[in-house]
């Protein structure tokens, strides 16, 4: 974390680049965009940030939000967003209402849960993608992680 705070050379938790890379190789220009990254641990989260707030890298105004941002507030932050990236561990956290139209959304949350209908466990996200492709405004998010 030193090094990339100080914008020095060094190795970087493979999750944080391999976001900026699926960014950059999806064409998200993020150069003064809100980038909104939900999520604090020091081997995703703040790396994350790091790099999306990073003079040459990504250039984006970032926000820090986690599990424990009163909800009032994920929602006015989220709701600001250009680009969002979670990576909470928090099934639903992230729910339709609160992502507003051509948001860029990158899931990198992840929950192992017990799914009765399939009798095995599943992996989870941190965001509703079903719930946003069956809102009212069908098709809300600009460009999205699969969510399966």
């Amino acid at each position: 974390m030193g090094h990339l705070c100080q914008g020095k050379e060094g190795f970087y938790p493979c999750t944080p680049l391999g976001i900026m890379e699926l960014l950059k190789r999806s064409g998200v220009d993020t150069f003064g965009k809100n980038a909104v990254v939900c999520g604090r641990s020091k081997n995703v989260g703040m790396p994350t940030a790091m790099l999306m707030h990073a003079d040459g890298c990504g250039d984006a105004t970032t926000t820090i939000c986690h599990r424990h941002t009163p909800n009032k507030q994920m929602r006015a932050f989220v709701g600001l967003a250009d680009i969002l990236i979670t990576a909470v561990g928090q099934p639903g956290l992230i729910t339709a209402d609160m992502v507003r139209d051509g948001v860029v959304v990158v899931d990198v949350g992840i929950t192992r849960r017990f799914d009765s209908a399939k009798n095995a466990f599943v992996l989870k996200g941190d965001v509703d993608f079903e719930g946003i492709y069956h809102s009212q405004t069908n098709q809300q998010t600009g460009k999205r992680t699969p969510s399966h």
